[in-house]
């Protein structure tokens, strides 16, 4: 398969390392792109930029923490690209709390965001990737930035 051909979806696409990955795939000759973020102004300024330098490229902005509208827009973005080749997650928050200051509603956040996102992403992406793509190619970035007790719940509830 040529990089012409190639296909990818890459989360946290506005800025930061998502969005050097999205560089990088284009500059490898990746045909066809599709970034994802919240920021839509951010997000459209890089989709914009990469198709101007000949990559097929759709930005979808989402809130990744509402997993129904993150999962349908991630299904209609495997439809449209028909198959998908490369999945790069890296959204991710590094908002962080201690033990004595995290409120259920910031771990919530952090759980949303940086675990069961990529989960229902992967999950919607594998069945449109060749299986012997889906361990080589279906990169999980998770931010670890959070204090020990997060960090211990996110590796608990990984098991």
């Amino acid at each position: 398969m040529s990089d012409s051909t190639r296909t990818a979806i890459v989360t946290g696409a506005a800025q930061g390392v998502g969005e050097a990955v999205a560089r990088r795939l284009a500059k490898e000759g990746v045909g066809r792109l599709v970034l994802v973020d919240r920021q839509e102004e951010k997000l459209k300024a890089v989709a914009d930029e990469l198709t101007s330098e000949s990559t097929d490229t759709s930005a979808l902005v989402l809130d990744l923490t509402d997993i129904t509208a993150t999962r349908a827009g991630i299904d209609a973005a495997v439809q449209a690209l028909g198959s998908v080749d490369v999945l790069v997650n890296a959204a991710a928050t590094t908002a962080r709390g201690g033990i004595t200051d995290t409120s259920p509603e910031l771990f919530d956040t952090i759980f949303a965001l940086n675990v069961r996102a990529p989960f229902f992403i992967m999950q919607a992406v594998a069945p449109a990737m060749p299986s012997w793509l889906i361990s080589a190619r279906c990169w999980l970035m998770v931010a670890l930035h959070f204090c020990w007790p997060i960090h211990r719940a996110r590796q608990r509830s990984r098991r």
